[in-house]
C-alpha cells in the first residue's frame, strides 16, 4: 500500500513537472498574436437598447464607396455580425494603402462620423469576433 501512495505521488509530480517543461518550449512568437491577425482599422457599431446608428452606418458605407471612386481602387474589410441589436464590426487591413493613405482615410471617416456616439474605433488590432 506504501508502495502504491509513493508511486502514485511520484507520478503526479512528474507529470507536473513534464507539463512546466513542455509549456517553457513554446517560443514566445507563437504565444503572442501575430501581426497578420491585426487590422489597421476597425470600426464598431454599438447599441445602448436602441439598435445602431444607421445613419453612420450607411455614412460609412457611402464615404467607402466614394473613396474607391476617386482612387480607382476596392478596399477589402471584414464584416462581423454580433449582439441582437444589429451590432456589427467593420475591419480594414488597408493592404491597399500605403501609410499617409491609411492616415487620411481613417482620419476622413472618423471626420464622417464624428456626431454619432454609438461607434468605436480601434487601430492596430485584433477584430472583434
Amino acid at each position: 500500500m506504501k508502495h502504491s501512495v509513493y508511486c502514485l505521488l511520484f507520478l503526479t509530480l512528474g507529470a507536473c513537472t513534464h507539463s512546466k517543461k513542455v509549456a517553457q518550449t513554446i517560443p514566445v512568437s507563437r504565444i503572442e498574436e501575430s501581426d497578420s491577425s491585426k487590422y489597421r482599422f476597425g470600426i464598431s457599431f454599438y447599441s445602448i437598447g436602441t439598435g445602431i446608428d444607421g445613419v453612420a452606418r450607411q455614412q460609412m458605407l457611402d464615404y467607402i464607396h466614394q473613396y474607391e471612386q476617386k482612387e480607382g481602387l476596392t478596399l477589402t474589410f471584414e464584416k462581423y455580425a454580433w449582439g441582437k441589436e444589429g451590432e456589427q464590426d467593420y475591419c480594414f487591413k488597408l493592404t491597399e494603402l500605403n501609410p499617409a493613405e491609411q492616415e487620411y482615410f481613417i482620419a476622413q471617416m472618423k471626420e464622417k462620423l464624428k456626431n454619432t456616439i454609438r461607434v468605436h474605433y480601434k487601430e492596430h488590432s485584433a477584430c472583434a469576433r
